[in-house]
């Protein structure tokens, strides 16, 4: 009787292991070239996977994927959950490439259905990259987000609004500087950060925003 229950358990725990398995199996594929040239390697792809909050879903789920292209300018994410994703491309001396939404089904093998193609930046850039989220932890979209020089430097401020994965990026010349970002919406209180950036160089930051009382 034991050696039946330990065969039910453990056929059991098979079958729930291939349900997880099959549930993070989705890929996206894709190419990535220079506008109107070669392809890029060596291009980070990244894709974030952005959930709405529900009474049914309260529990934080969105995750992130990163990867990059190979000589070919080939790149495949793999092991993805299934959801609504956000990819961005990046490469020092490019300018960053953010896509529309797509929604990838369990299982699916989602190809881009165009070539990525990247435009070169005029002069040598860094790049600041990051997400808003609030304070459960879920990316915040069409939140503005400001860039600002602190160190004395002439630089114009600019301004951006997060895309649908909460993520935003700005390209700032290619030297050692300090940059402060700020990020505010309706009904939160605004979050700012402030950070070093080196030459061509690629940073990140996370500014989570607290609900106003």
């Amino acid at each position: 009787m034991r050696n039946i229950l330990r065969g039910v358990i453990s056929f059991s725990c098979s079958l729930a292991l291939c349900a997880v398995a099959f549930a993070e199996s989705a890929k996206i594929q894709g190419r990535v070239k220079e506008e109107n040239g070669k392809a890029l390697s060596g291009v980070t792809v990244k894709a974030t996977r952005s959930v709405t909050r529900t009474l049914d879903n309260p529990n934080k789920d969105d995750k992130s994927y990163e990867t990059k292209t190979d000589d070919k300018g080939d790149f495949m994410l793999k092991g993805l959950a299934a959801g609504s994703y956000v990819i961005a491309f990046e490469l020092p001396r490019y300018k960053t490439f953010i896509t529309r939404r797509f929604e990838v089904q369990n299982g699916e093998s989602f190809k881009i259905p165009r070539v990525i193609e990247m435009r070169r930046e005029e002069e040598p850039t860094s790049k600041i990259r990051g997400s808003v989220l609030d304070n459960m932890g879920y990316s915040l979209p069409r939140v503005r987000v400001i860039l600002e020089r602190i160190d004395g430097k002439k630089f114009k401020k600019i301004e951006k609004y997060s895309v649908d994965g909460g993520e935003f990026g700005f390209s700032v010349p290619s030297e050692k500087g300090n940059y402060r970002v700020t990020a505010s919406a309706d009904g939160f209180v605004p979050a700012s950060k402030e950070i070093e950036i080196g030459n061509e160089e690629i940073r990140n930051v996370v500014l989570q925003l607290e609900k106003k009382p």
